[in-house]
């Protein structure tokens, strides 16, 4: 057998993505810890530690691949998993390719990797991962975001995995909508690998922390502010949800966003003075993951909200329930098969006042813990068993 490549960001990596790779490890080690294994990553962030979990670590220029390598590749909506691309097409130097996909609609990661200085875009290297999605509509695709004008709409939910699809022996997902989204959506005029729905990794001393009652009541938000995640309609429900009560209950009440803006335009403590709640918000940046996870200990609900992109099965709202938080979620695309305690209508007329009657209902339960029933939404489809880590790791070794 040989070595196991795992090509991934690794901490400290500014990037959400980075400590799942922990997780995948400690829960992937009842197999792991048998095999030979090498961690490739990148150096165009900065330094990394030479070695993580106890397994060497090296640059990907550094990198020297084998005919008998396993490379498990690591791929996400965003520049720090660009890296992998190149060792994806390697594909004469390895055994197999195993590709996890954190999130499968990788457009504008994909489109900014062709992006030229000058506003050019590389639109054949482009148009070969978008190759078998969409036939009929390609042409227009491209055209129309060469003029900058492609809907935003559609660019949140092109997959842009035809070259993954191609070169992958097989595919690990984390939901049942990924999975379908690249077997029904995204697979025109290609044989498809084999596609593995795999839970996420939990995060096992987050559940064996022992959480007491926050002295605040503290809605979060967590991880990178951008648009999609609905920083100022969270605000907004904030606000209506803090003009509802009495004047004297206001001050043990706060907002927190935990993360850094990905647009210095969506500065959260600018947007919190706009709705008049800038004495009641927080905005921390630059957290450690540690820190991070400690935060999101003081949280009574997180808003986990996502529009017009949601094909990924968040990392923070994983965080959130191994932590015992209880969360609010957009009830869209991939979320729609994860458990939450509210979920959030994505209809304009309905989404603040769902968010702000969400807020108020945790609130009450933090404020009157004995008096307000604690319930959590039931699972509201009969959807397969995941794989673990482990299991999904045995099984794609087993073909190998």
């Amino acid at each position: 057998m040989g070595r196991i490549v795992l090509a991934s960001p690794v901490p400290p990596m500014n990037t959400g993505t980075a400590p799942y790779l922990g997780l995948f490890i400690a829960a992937g080690l009842p197999v792991l810890r048998s095999q030979d294994v090498l961690i490739v990553t990148t150096a165009e962030f900065g330094r990394f530690d030479h070695h993580y979990m106890g397994m060497p670590v090296i640059a990907v220029e550094d990198y020297d691949p084998d005919p008998d390598d396993v490379v498990i590749a690591f791929f996400a909506n965003n520049r720090f998993h660009r890296f992998a691309y190149a060792i994806a097409e390697a594909a004469e130097r390895r055994k197999r390719l195993i590709s996890v996909l954190h999130e499968p609609q990788c457009f504008h990661a994909i489109s900014n990797m062709y992006s030229r200085r000058g506003g050019s875009v590389d639109m054949a290297g482009l148009a070969e991962h978008i190759k078998y999605e969409m036939p009929k509509l390609q042409e227009w695709i491209l055209a129309k975001f060469s003029d900058r004008c492609l809907p935003q709409i559609v660019s949140c939910n092109l997959v842009a995995q035809s070259k993954i699809l191609r070169l992958s022996d097989a595919i690990i997902v984390h939901s049942y909508y990924a999975g379908l989204k690249l077997s029904l959506e995204s697979s025109h005029g290609t044989a498809l690998p084999e596609i593995i729905v795999m839970q996420f990794p939990h995060d096992q001393s987050a559940i064996e922390r022992v959480r007491g009652r926050p002295d605040k009541f503290t809605v979060g938000c967590f991880g990178w502010i951008a648009l999609s995640k609905r920083p100022l309609q969270v605000i907004k429900g904030f606000a209506k949800f803090l003009l509802a009560l009495p004047e004297e209950a206001r001050s043990d009440v706060e907002l927190k966003f935990a993360g850094s803006p990905a647009d210095k335009t969506l500065d959260p403590l600018y947007w919190a003075k706009v709705y008049g709640v800038e004495s009641h918000c927080v905005h921390l940046s630059g957290l450690s993951d540690e820190a991070f996870a400690r935060e999101m200990e003081s949280v009574s609900l997180l808003c986990n909200l996502r529009f017009p992109s949601c094909g990924e099965t968040s990392g923070t709202l994983n965080l959130a329930r191994d932590t015992g938080v209880r969360v609010a979620m957009s009830c869209y695309q991939a979320f729609r098969e994860e458990e939450a305690d509210y979920f959030i209508s994505l209809d304009p007329e309905r989404e603040i006042g769902e968010i702000s009657a969400a807020i108020m209902a945790e609130y009450q339960r933090w404020r009157w813990p004995d008096t307000v029933g604690r319930t959590r939404t039931e699972q509201r489809y009969a959807l397969p068993k995941k794989f673990s880590v482990a299991e999904a790791i045995s099984y794609i070794l087993a073909g190998a």
